[in-house]
């Protein structure tokens, strides 16, 4: 019976150790993940020790002092240490990013106000002539930004091909825009191979 008591208390140990190793790097308990582990891990440990501890204690004394001060070769307690030291690297890695990073960053965006709020459409029309290319921009108001667009077919959508559909800055110039300006309009580039006119319409979504 001694010998099943140490053995729960062991059980519970290894329980706070892996709690620690799950919510401190996520810094929250809001984490499902860590919990169904314990309950797993509580699960498939808790039903062997007290089989053991209560029909072959010998096969429990030996479980309970496993590890690597127990292993007699050197190779044997360097691999058990790289094992633990990976387990616990894993561990406290998904913490950081699921429970700490991810989920975190998430519920943030989850419960930051929709940044389309009041957003409109500017919409400008382009006329394609038959084997040509095309061209046109759907320009937001000076006051908003594009945050996002495309081009359309009027009509049933055939022989055509979009040829570049982007932001733009306000100098409306692929060349002059670059990374971190401010999208002012929505540019796209259309090809109507067809035998006959194809009218086409850039949008832009601003807000």
């Amino acid at each position: 019976m001694k010998l099943l008591i140490q053995a729960v208390a062991a059980s519970l140990s290894g329980l706070l150790f892996f709690g620690v190793l799950l919510f401190w790097p996520a810094g929250t308990f809001d984490y499902w993940q860590a919990w169904v582990f314990i309950a797993v891990f509580t699960v498939v440990s808790s039903g062997p020790t007290v089989y053991w501890g209560l029909r072959q204690p010998e096969v429990l004394r030996r479980r309970m002092h496993s590890g690597p001060l127990a292993e007699t070769r050197t190779a044997q307690k360097v691999a058990t240490v790289g094992i633990v030291a990976m387990v616990v690297a894993m561990v406290v890695a998904i913490g950081v990013t699921l429970g700490g990073g991810g989920m975190a960053v998430a519920k943030k965006q989850a419960n930051a106000p929709a940044t389309t709020d009041g957003a409109t459409i500017e919409a400008t029309a382009l006329p394609v002539a038959p084997g040509k290319i095309g061209e046109a921009s759907a320009v937001c108001p000076s006051n908003k930004r594009a945050l996002g667009g495309g081009v359309v077919q009027s009509g049933p959508v055939r022989d055509s091909r979009v040829r570049a559909s982007g932001p733009l800055n306000a100098s409306g110039n692929t060349a002059q825009t670059q990374s971190g300006d401010l999208a002012k309009q929505w540019y796209a580039a259309v090809l109507n191979f067809s035998t006959g006119p194809r009218d086409f319409k850039v949008f832009a979504i601003c807000g």
